[in-house]
């Protein structure tokens, strides 16, 4: 598997450039930050379904604890708590040598049993001192990958809630509402240039952007179809690698016929440019190019012709697909009514409920091609098809059209134009903020 970065810089224009360059880093400040996910909880399982508090769990984490290792810009693996590791041929035994002298946010020390709880879903481990050793019963080639995803950092529990070793401790929380990070003085790997990080929950998108407009907000989320209303009105907008599926799942259709003439009627494309404003990749796969590298083999053309075929054979009365999905998510309200007219055109009908369908987004994790089909599987509710490569996974996903990937679409940002060196989603260990008179 080929590893690239989740995370890519995109459209933030040739102004902000030139300030980035003519100002210098400096300390201090507090950034203001906006989500529409309403995350209860950060140290709860199981992990959380709904895609936007999935993503945001692994923002909040991958700030207040690390991961033995780290993927660079470049897509390259890189030391964090484990400063090596070494494996055998097959990639079933590992070994990770601890970096020394790390401190948990509450003073306490960072020990190999940390490190092996991390390990425990995959391997049995053996600790020694700050060397963990680890033997997998099935190779693990992605072992790495996964170490690196935020759903990897490692964390404990304690009276003042949860606490890591990383770059912001966790100092104020309202489930649902509002987080504070502040900067880790004692961080092993440098204090952060903000003081502190101030995220307000359950956000719509549409008063994050006033918000923004207004200079009350630092970072906020753009719908892919605002992006070019956002960068009209000369705000900075950064895009990610495409991180999020957009998939319809038949629920209560049995007749395959249905489900593949709804398939090779949906004009992925269209969707992309018109309805997504190109962000993002039409994809007839469940992972992106950058995960996988294989993405290029589940193209999926539209084929009216051929649907028009399979819905003659249908029996008339069972012609008919509903589809389901968030009232509140305009995105998905317009996707779901342009697969109507899709499947309209290849002669099926459509009717507002009982839904046997549903459209939906998937938040993709860090951590490999099979760490995220699995993760994808689960939240589709399908567990009968998971074993073998990731390919082969994928394939079993997708072959008997239960599932029809429709998109892949990037995270999108506004950035505040005092904010400063933003060039991954959420690392904001390295951003800093200009001050008035600066």
């Amino acid at each position: 598997m080929r590893l690239g970065p989740l995370r890519c810089l995109a459209l933030i224009s040739l102004v902000a450039n030139l300030a980035n360059g003519s100002t210098r880093p400096h300390y201090g400040g507090t950034l203001h930050a906006r989500m529409r996910a309403t995350l209860l909880s950060l140290d709860g399982t199981p992990w959380p379904t709904d895609p936007n508090e999935s993503a945001a769990r692994e923002k909040l984490l991958g700030l207040i604890g690390d991961q033995l290792v780290k993927i660079d810009l470049r897509g390259n693996i890189q030391p964090s708590l484990a400063t090596s590791w070494q494996h055998d041929a097959e990639r079933r035994v590992w070994q990770f040598h601890l970096r020394p002298n790390v401190q948990f946010h509450d003073g306490s020390a960072l020990l190999g049993s940390d490190a092996a709880a991390v390990l425990k879903p995959f391997c049995d481990s053996m600790v020694s001192g700050l060397v963990l050793s680890c033997k997998s019963p099935t190779p693990r080639p992605d072992l790495l990958a996964y170490l690196a995803s935020p759903r990897a950092s490692l964390l404990r529990n304690s009276t003042a809630g949860v606490i890591g070793t990383g770059p912001f401790r966790l100092t104020q929380w309202a489930p649902g509402k509002r987080a504070v990070l502040t900067a880790n003085d004692a961080y092993w790997g440098g204090r952060p240039f903000v003081d502190s990080v101030e995220i307000e929950f359950g956000r719509p998108l549409r008063e994050q952007f006033i918000e923004f407009e207004l200079g009350r907000a630092d970072v906020i989320e753009i719908a892919p179809g605002d992006v070019r209303r956002a960068s009209q009105r000369g705000r900075r907008v950064w895009s990610s690698a495409p991180s999020e599926l957009l998939v319809l799942r038949f629920t209560n259709v049995e007749d395959g016929r249905l489900r593949e003439a709804a398939a090779l009627a949906i004009d992925r494309q269209a969707i992309l440019n018109v309805l997504l404003q190109r962000q993002g990749e039409a994809s007839g796969g469940l992972l992106p190019q950058w995960v996988s590298g294989y993405a290029f083999l589940f193209s999926a053309p539209p084929d009216v012709v051929r649907a028009r075929q399979l819905a003659n054979e249908i029996p008339a009365a069972n012609r008919t697909l509903a589809i389901g999905f968030d009232a509140s998510d305009s995105t998905l309200r317009a996707i779901a009514d342009r697969i109507g007219v899709n499947v309209r055109d290849a002669g099926l009908r459509i009717q507002t409920s009982p839904p046997n369908a549903t459209l939906a987004r998937i938040h993709i994790p860090e951590g490999g091609a099979n760490h995220a089909l699995n993760v994808i599987a689960e939240t589709l509710g399908v567990f009968d098809v998971l074993n073998g490569s990731s390919y082969a996974i994928e394939r079993g996903l997708l072959d008997d059209f239960r599932v029809i990937p429709i998109a892949q679409i990037p995270e999108i940002f506004g950035l505040s134009s005092r904010l400063h060196n933003w060039n991954r989603v959420w690392a904001l260990e390295s951003v800093w903020l200009e001050t008035p008179g600066q």
